[in-house]
């Protein structure tokens, strides 16, 4: 369906309400990478772009490229981490230990003994009672 022409100018009519304030342009998505990397909320990534927490799910809603962009750069934030870890893991002996755990299934093997004496010494006494004479 084509879009209806103005009758006075002859062109299209302009848009009307608020512009977006935020655009999926070059400099945005740059932004929204690297926000997205270092693991930001959303309601951090707003803040950042200056606008509303609500304003930023509305643009990742309407811009299915602006969610993938935010979603992959998730992603590629937690392997980066990953990578570091293991990477510490190489010198630092508590790094590898929590990794083994994490990933491996190892844990910490707790042991608990108790000794209990169960010699004690037990007297008893017999008490016979006398009986008396029935004379």
């Amino acid at each position: 369906m084509a879009k209806q022409l103005d009758k006075a100018t002859g062109q299209q009519p302009k848009k009307r309400g608020r512009p977006q304030k935020l655009q999926p342009d070059e400099q945005t998505l740059k932004t929204l990478s690297g926000l997205a990397r270092i693991q930001c909320t959303t309601k951090e990534a707003a803040a950042v772009l200056e606008v509303s927490e609500q304003t930023f799910f509305a643009f990742l809603e309407r811009y299915k490229n602006a969610r993938e962009i935010w979603d992959n750069g998730r992603e590629y934030g937690k392997s980066s981490l990953k990578r570091n870890q293991f990477k510490m893991s190489e010198t630092n002996p508590t790094m590898a230990i929590w990794l083994g755990k994490q990933y491996l299934g190892q844990s910490d093997k707790l042991s608990t003994e108790s000794k209990v004496d169960m010699r004690q010494e037990i007297t008893f006494r017999v008490v016979v009672p006398q009986l008396k004479d029935a004379n």
